[in-house]
């Protein structure tokens, strides 16, 4: 199923930071149909969109706490992109992208520490105003992304911006 509703969401923030310093990663591309939408306006902007992904569903099972916790392998459905594609997991692949900076950034990873890692990672890797969306907030079966934005999100140095159809999002302080 082809969540439009979600890329929409994406595709105004990232349009409403193109015109600001550095590059796109998504983390957690599944069926890949917000890199794919983001792709058209990313090249606009020429900009790179890096695409964090096992490519083989999720890495382990998620904490405790939820009626239908997410299960290692649910989420292996991602196919071939033009997209700049990095293949493993969140907590090694990101570290070859220690010196680049990122105007947007969306974690769809469902897992709390996965999450947690890509938010510690990107939280002063962005530019100033440049936008981080969390997607499943406050979804029933993902209580761990609630949980990193609720009490692990900096709020002395980023401001909420958008929380619609369990997509929250936060800009970097000027």
């Amino acid at each position: 199923m082809i969540d439009t509703i979600r890329c929409e969401h994406c595709v105004e923030m990232f349009k409403s930071v193109q015109f600001i310093g550095g590059d796109v990663a998504e983390c957690g591309v599944g069926f890949g149909q917000t890199s794919f939408m983001l792709d058209k306006y990313v090249l606009q902007s020429n900009k790179k969109l890096f695409a964090f992904d096992t490519f083989n569903g999720l890495p382990y099972d998620d904490i405790p706490g939820s009626k239908e916790p997410c299960k290692k392998g649910e989420m292996a459905y991602c196919g071939n992109t033009a997209i700049i594609p990095e293949i493993g997991e969140i907590e090694e692949t990101l570290l070859k992208h220690i010196d680049r900076k990122f105007c947007f950034v969306w974690l769809d990873l469902d897992l709390y520490l996965s999450t947690l890692f890509a938010y510690d990672f990107f939280e002063d890797r962005m530019t100033e105003g440049g936008i981080i969306g969390f997607h499943d907030y406050d979804f029933f079966r993902c209580p761990g992304i609630k949980k990193v934005v609720d009490e692990e999100v900096n709020f002395d140095k980023y401001e909420f911006v958008k929380n619609e159809d369990t997509c929250y999002f936060i800009r970097r302080k000027n």
